[in-house]
């Protein structure tokens, strides 16, 4: 994710302080992650494991484990 992106969420997430973040694709609850998002609900759709090159599959375990709770 370009750091713009990640200040902007970074951002969005000190303004409005949710009780639990969601991200509907590993990708995005890398990304939430990585902006601070805490408690973090990652869910896992077929194609962003499915079809996951290296990068994204080292990703993808990275959040499964930092994660508080995992969808699948």
């Amino acid at each position: 994710m370009k750091g713009v992106r990640l200040l902007w969420l970074r951002r969005l997430l000190a303004e409005l302080r949710p009780d639990v973040v969601q991200a509907h694709w590993l990708p995005m609850a890398t990304a939430a992650r990585l902006a601070g998002a805490r408690p973090l609900v990652a869910t896992a759709w077929g194609s962003d494991v499915y079809l996951a090159g290296a990068v994204h599959r080292l990703a993808n375990r990275w959040i499964v484990r930092r994660a508080e709770r995992v969808l699948a």
